[in-house]
This record gives C-alpha cells, structure tokens and sequence, in this order.
C-alpha cells in the first residue's frame, strides 16, 4: 500500500497521519500472512527505537475498530492482524506454522447473509480457518 494511500484511508476515517500509524499500517499491509502484535512491535521499534509496546496495542485496537485491519484468530491464543481487504480464509501447517491465504465460496458468504436475517442479526461474520501439514513437512 502506497503511502498516499494510507494517508487518504486515515483521513476519511477522521485519524491523524501519525508516522507510527503510517508505518504500522504500511507494514501489515506489506506482508503476506497475518501478524501478532508482537511481530509488528519488533519490525516497528527497528524504526522507532523508543515506540512503546502500548502504543502498538493501541493502534492495532483503534485500526481494527476502523476497519482498516482485520483480526485473525488460529485458535493459539494469539490474536494476528492483517489488512482488510477481500474476504478469504486461511489455511495453516500446523508443523512450520506456514500460512496461505485461500479465496471464499460465494455461497458461504449468501448462508451467512440468510442465517443473519432468518435470527435477526444485524452484522454477523465468520471465521473458517483450515489445518493440516503443507507438502514440504508432510513428507519429513
């Protein structure tokens, strides 16, 4: 992501062009799999030496609420970030913890819409991640 184009997301979602919130969301949106917070802290304070690990957790909170980044949950007990973007799930090695993204069925996307109106849910989304061993740790 151009950085002329974080600077147009962040104003029309009325947030300040910080240069830790460029940089943060230039960095998850740069990358190929989602990140835990964690991650983005250690490539950020290459930067930014002195960038608390608060302010990180506070950026990612405040960009997820915008919807500029999107939660990922690989039920680990770790939370990780990505961009938002076309909605895809994910599939993931569960020896070398490689992860892929994979394209969405449309017909899952209408059963949510339909499940949504038939209990009378206003927004409702999902998470469908896959597991298993990739072809590079399945035949070690």
């Amino acid at each position: 992501m151009e950085n002329t184009e974080i600077q147009t997301l962040l104003r029309q979602q009325g947030l300040r062009l910080t240069q830790v919130r460029q940089a943060l969301i230039a960095f998850v949106a740069g990358q190929a799999k989602p990140l835990t917070a964690n991650q983005v802290l250690t490539s950020l304070q290459q930067q930014f030496p002195s960038l608390h690990k608060t302010t990180v957790y506070r950026e990612l909170e405040t960009l997820t609420n915008r919807n500029i980044l999107t939660t990922v949950d690989f039920g680990d007990g770790l939370k990780r970030f990505e961009q938002t973007g076309e909605h895809h799930h994910h599939i993931v090695c569960n020896d070398c913890q490689s992860i892929q993204d994979i394209p969405i069925d449309q017909d899952i996307c209408r059963s949510q819409e339909q499940l949504a109106k038939r209990h009378g849910f206003q927004k409702i989304q999902h998470s469908f991640e896959f597991f298993g061993l990739c072809s590079r740790c399945s035949t070690t």
